[in-house]
């Protein structure tokens, strides 16, 4: 009985976590739309001014930050410092 519980809350808690994943997921494009990152970039692969995320999300989470924080390449970035660790954590989960 025990055990049936136990796994019932874990089944929950992943459920839950997969919903956040995917809420995060969709925050994140937002956030990206609204910083006008899709100006130059694009979500699902195909080449614009700048490279797609999921290219750029082989440089990983660090070197995506530094280059968001390049005034030379990102100046018409509108987003905060935390917005911008958000972005990057989501571009780097491309891969």
């Amino acid at each position: 009985m025990r055990k049936a519980a136990i796994f019932t809350a874990v089944a929950a808690l992943s459920t839950v976590g997969a919903l956040v994943g995917a809420g995060l997921a969709q925050a994140s494009e937002e956030l990206a739309k609204k910083s006008g990152c899709l100006t130059c970039h694009n979500v699902t692969g195909a080449k614009k001014m700048g490279p797609s995320f999921k290219d750029a999300a082989k440089d990983g989470e660090e070197k995506i930050l530094a280059a968001l924080n390049d005034k030379k390449k990102h100046g018409a970035v509108k987003a905060s410092e935390e917005d911008k660790k958000t972005l990057a954590k989501w571009i780097a989960s491309m891969k």
